[in-house]
Order: C-alpha cells, then sequence, then structure tokens
C-alpha cells in the first residue's frame, strides 16, 4: 500500500467573510510555497557565515475550471474588496484539506488571502472554462 498523498486526495474550500464560498472540485492544480527569505552575516574572527531566517508569507496558486457562476461571482468580490466598494468580501480564506492513505489528515488555511491577476477564459472551442487565482497570506495554520 502506498502512503504517499495524490491530488485526488484534497479538497479544496474558499471561505468568503467566514462563511463557506464554494468547495471547488474542478481544480487542475494548486501549489503552496511557503516563501522565506535568508539572510546572512559574516563576522571577523568567525571562520563561518551565521544565518537567519525570515517568513514572508504563503503564496497560493490554483488552476481551476469553472463548472458554475460562483467563481465568477467570487472574482467579483476579490475586486470589489480591492477597490474597497459595497458588496466586497472582507475576508478571503483558502482551505486545502489533505487526507493520506494511512488516515492521517491536515487542514492547511491561508487566512486573508490577497490576489494578483486572475485570468479568466477560453483556450479553444472543446476546452473548458478556466479560472487561475494568484493569492498571497501573511497568516497560515495547519491543523488535524
Amino acid at each position: 500500500m502506498f502512503d504517499r498523498i495524490t491530488g485526488q486526495d484534497i479538497t479544496v474550500r474558499i471561505i468568503k467573510d467566514g462563511v463557506l464560498q464554494n468547495e471547488i472540485t474542478t481544480i487542475k492544480s494548486i501549489n503552496f510555497v511557503f516563501e522565506m527569505e535568508r539572510s546572512e552575516e559574516d563576522y571577523i574572527g568567525e571562520t563561518s557565515m551565521r544565518y537567519d531566517s525570515k517568513f514572508k508569507g504563503l503564496a497560493c496558486k490554483m488552476e481551476v475550471h469553472s463548472e458554475n457562476s460562483q467563481a465568477l461571482k467570487l472574482i467579483e468580490a476579490i475586486v470589489l474588496k480591492a477597490q474597497r466598494r459595497a458588496g466586497g468580501a472582507v475576508r478571503i480564506d483558502i482551505a486545502c484539506s489533505l487526507l493520506w492513505p494511512s488516515g492521517d489528515k491536515l487542514s492547511l488555511m491561508a487566512k486573508d488571502v490577497a490576489f494578483a491577476d486572475m485570468p479568466f477564459g477560453f483556450d479553444g472551442r472543446k476546452e473548458f472554462g478556466k479560472i487561475e487565482l494568484d493569492g498571497k497570506s501573511s497568516e497560515f495554520t495547519i491543523k488535524p
């Protein structure tokens, strides 16, 4: 039996203002990056460098096929938030539940995500519509 996790073993949920907005089932890809910055200092009289690191944030990129109108409504809420206009989201969290074949389960949540460009389009006549989300968060939790 393999105990490695695969893409079929995750669930992604978008939470808008504390309320589950959508559980996304048509994810083509999702990647999280724990962004770090390393600093180094060189001191006289020492034989090696001293290192330190700082956490910069959690980046999340995903490509999703659009299966209903909720994805475009989410994009609208994100844009309205960025414009500081009525109807915008106050907060968007991205939660990813991971279930390993061994039964281990964790949930990774990026909190209060700020987004960059969000392309939406169709690559061809027979292609599904897709949305790309590119967000960053300064906070995250990992819980069982």
